[in-house]
């Protein structure tokens, strides 16, 4: 492969990743991120870093899934908003297909470790979430 081919597809996958953080709504998830920890602080006890630091990026994980996939479900109606049109365009240089498998396939992981690092509550209500902001508020919003 020549250094080109290499640098292209060193870029095209440059573009892709910022192109899932681009719908991963990164503004949207810090504001939940920001309860996340401030429901951290109010937990009784200390914390543990070691558990609490990973714990709060697979949060972020659900959280970023979860937005991910709402653009996938939301593609025709973010396409008439000035606000949110761009979010259609980088789903058609993404390709729809590979957004909501990338959305789909990061809370399939991330809700399993969570489970396994945090416990059933944590995980429960992350996955609780996660089906609400998708099932209900998505589809109700409009």
């Amino acid at each position: 492969m020549s250094g080109s081919a290499t640098a292209s597809r060193a870029r095209a996958a440059e573009t892709a990743l910022s192109d899932l953080a681009e719908l991963s709504k990164p503004r949207l998830s810090a504001l939940v991120m920001l309860t996340a920890v401030a429901g951290a602080l109010m937990a009784p006890g200390p914390l543990d870093p070691s558990t609490t630091l990973p714990a709060l990026l697979l949060v972020w994980v659900v959280v970023a899934s979860g937005n991910v996939v709402n653009c996938c479900m939301e593609r025709e109606t973010d396409r008439l908003m000035e606000r949110t049109a761009h979010r259609h365009r980088i789903l058609e240089r993404t390709g729809m297909a590979a957004a909501l498998s990338c959305g789909l396939l990061a809370a399939a992981l991330a809700l399993p470790a969570l489970l396994w690092l945090a416990g059933p509550t944590a995980a429960l209500l992350a996955l609780a979430a996660w089906g609400v902001y998708l099932f209900c508020y998505t589809p109700l919003k409009r």
